[in-house]
């Protein structure tokens, strides 16, 4: 075997090959884990952004649903007006408003003289009278429809439930009561044939 030895200029180049070799490496691994960091940032910082724009998205959705919800709610309340004053003015010109046009229009016509033209006016005033106090009556009851509709949906106040509680009790101490003295005079029991309640 022949023993070689290699030359020291030789021997230098790969040592400072292989240290350029290595600072390269490290500086390739530095940047990658610089890389590696960043891309990580980033990840994090998107995953925070998607998730804000989704809860973003989310309220601006409920709010829409809100909204929607309210339009719903106004239209659908326009056109209870609209059907409560329809109904209304069906009733009120039918009964109340178009009786009396068709007495003034007889008032136009000149026939029968002054006796007869006061008849039609204390007529038209006596239907005057009664057609306001029926408008009174109609709206007065169409105002208390509305407020049972309304009170109807609320719930009890707790003084309320408290009243009706007690009086329940009351009411159920009366009946038990009640049924005893009843069932004290019932003919069944003159007999002897008394049961305990």
């Amino acid at each position: 075997m022949s023993n070689t030895t290699e030359d020291p200029a030789v021997t230098i180049q790969k040592t400072n090959a292989k240290a350029g070799a290595q600072a390269v490496f490290e500086a390739a691994k530095n940047r990658l884990t610089t890389a590696q960091e960043h891309l990580k940032n980033t990840q994090e910082l998107y995953l925070q952004s998607s998730k804000q724009l989704l809860e973003q998205q989310t309220k601006l959705t409920e709010i829409q649903g809100e909204l929607i919800y309210q339009a719903a709610i106004t239209v659908r309340a326009y056109f209870s007006v609209f059907g409560d004053n329809a109904i209304m003015w069906v009733t009120l010109s039918t009964d109340n408003i178009m009786p009396g046009l068709q007495m003034v229009e007889e008032m136009t016509l000149d026939r029968g003289g002054l006796a007869a033209a006061q008849q039609k006016a204390a007529r038209l005033n006596a239907w005057s009278v009664q057609a306001q106090q029926a408008v009174k009556d109609i709206a007065a009851k169409q105002r208390v429809d509305e407020i049972q509709a309304i009170t109807r949906e609320l719930p009890p106040t707790p003084d309320t439930k408290k009243a009706i509680e007690a009086s329940t009790g009351e009411v159920l101490n009366i009946a038990k009561e009640a049924t005893k003295e009843n069932a004290a005079v019932a003919p069944i029991n003159r007999f002897g044939m008394k049961r305990e309640l």
